[in-house]
């Protein structure tokens, strides 16, 4: 699209191109049967472009008015349900926050894959604790019977003997 036709763009026209969806692998079709068309809001809007001498791009109206820059009109029939490209407009607003939406999701979802890593490590390491407590208290408990225990009393019994000589 020329620069020229770039200086008409704006609420009253859309690129049709811009409003479509399709596989990248059929870019070249799309542009070929699209890519010189504009959607005007308006019988006037699409008269200004069609007939700018630096533009010569095909307008169709929401009407349904079918513009081109040899001169030829057809179609057109008044609607009663309002100007397409408000309905237009507001799509492309619908899809632009559905596209935040995804992203905001997508974002979330990396965070709850974060902290599930961490959820897991935090298992890990609290099995690692308890394992290690019962056995530091299997390890008290052979000590309160074992013969270290005995040398240990016997050690205490002495140190108090010890202290009236």
């Amino acid at each position: 699209l020329g620069k020229e036709a770039k200086k008409f763009k704006g609420e009253n026209m859309m690129l049709a191109m811009d409003l479509i969806e399709f596989d990248p692998l059929y870019t070249k079709v799309f542009e070929l049967v699209f890519g010189g068309i504009l959607i005007c809001d308006s019988i006037h809007c699409a008269k200004e472009v069609v007939y700018d001498s630096q533009v010569k791009l095909r307008a169709v109206t929401a009407r349904g008015d079918d513009l081109k820059p040899t001169g030829t009109m057809s179609g057109g029939a008044p609607d009663k349900r309002g100007p397409l490209l408000l309905d237009l407009k507001d799509y492309t607003t619908f899809k632009s926050e559905i596209a935040l939406k995804e992203a905001e999701i997508a974002k979330l979802g990396k965070e709850v894959a974060k902290y599930d890593k961490v959820r897991g490590r935090y298992s890990e390491l609290k099995d690692r604790l308890e394992r290690a407590s019962a056995r530091l208290e299997a390890l008290r408990e052979s000590f309160k019977d074992g013969p270290l225990q005995q040398l240990s009393d016997e050690i205490k019994v002495l140190e108090k003997v010890s202290i009236f000589y």
